[in-house]
């Protein structure tokens, strides 16, 4: 018996550093982090699914101090603000280009001071703009440029699904029908984007702000790995914010009667998130979808 005791002893200490040698692994390196980036579902506000990238983009260099954190560490937002700040701000550019009467923000009890900080009003309201969609035919959905800096193209046409997109359905419509299907999908993800700030505003957290918080801490805790390349482009459009600053640098292009210097207008939340990402390179893909 005592035999047995001891061998059964035996084979459990061998099954225990087998276990322990066969569960360690190398520590992550940023690359492979960032291989396998991939948002949570977001029962919410689903991201849209990306255009293909653009096949003539290049990156320019920067200045280094561009992408340098401020000295004055007290003037930095917390990310949580800077967040929900631009998702607010996107909400209300988006919602000028849909047909539809949108809601308002009319209280935000986690986010009140930092909205009054930052000028925003909530009963903030935009003029509707006009899109011209009237030189839109169906070789334009053979044509990989542009496809690439029309994102809207991608909506969904559904809540709780990324399919079928726009593209997906206006293939099969007449071209009088077109622009109606753009401004359904427009109202559908201003819409999905409320319910997000909604659920900030109420409970300061949601899974979109999560996942971009994940990938800002990753990205930061790096050490100048996050370079200007289409496979990081790619990882940031698969953010909220990032995404709808890709959708309206496309709509500005399209507004009906816009002016040259709109295009140029950015604001200082987008250029803090840009550096915060260390990703101030992503604004030749953003200049690159306004000028095709």
């Amino acid at each position: 018996m005592e035999k047995v005791t001891i061998s059964l002893l035996n084979i459990l200490i061998i099954l225990l550093i087998s276990s322990c040698s066969s569960s360690y692994k190398q520590p992550e390196t940023f690359s492979s982090k960032m291989n396998r980036f991939n948002p949570h579902t977001e029962k919410v506000n689903l991201i849209p699914s990306p255009p293909p990238l653009p096949q003539g983009l290049m990156f320019s260099r920067r200045p280094a101090s561009i992408e340098n954190k401020p000295k004055n560490k007290k003037k930095l937002k917390p990310s949580r603000h800077l967040y929900f700040l631009t998702l607010f701000e996107q909400y209300q550019k988006i919602k000028a280009y849909s047909s539809a009467t949108l809601p308002k923000i009319n209280t935000c009890p986690h986010f009140h001071t930092p909205l009054l900080k930052e000028g925003f009003k909530y009963s903030q309201s935009k003029s509707k703009k006009k899109l011209n969609y009237a030189f839109l035919n169906k070789k334009h959905f053979e044509d990989l440029n542009f496809l690439s800096t029309s994102p809207e193209l991608y909506l969904p046409m559904t809540e709780k699904s990324k399919k079928p997109k726009v593209i997906d359905i206006i293939k099969t419509q007449d071209k009088e029908i077109w622009p109606l299907t753009i401004q359904k999908a427009l109202s559908y993800h201003a819409f999905k984007t409320f319910r997000e700030i909604e659920q900030l505003c109420q409970v300061g957290k949601s899974t979109n702000y999560y996942n971009f918080q994940n990938l800002l801490t990753t990205i930061q805790k790096s050490k100048n790995e996050f370079k200007p390349s289409r496979k990081n482009l790619a990882i940031l459009l698969k953010t909220t914010i990032f995404s709808n600053m890709a959708l309206i640098s496309s709509l500005r292009k399209k507004e009906l009667s816009r002016t040259p210097a709109s295009l140029k207008k950015d604001t200082k939340l987008k250029k803090q998130i840009l550096s915060r990402m260390k990703a101030p390179w992503a604004q030749d893909y953003f200049n690159f979808v306004k000028r095709r």
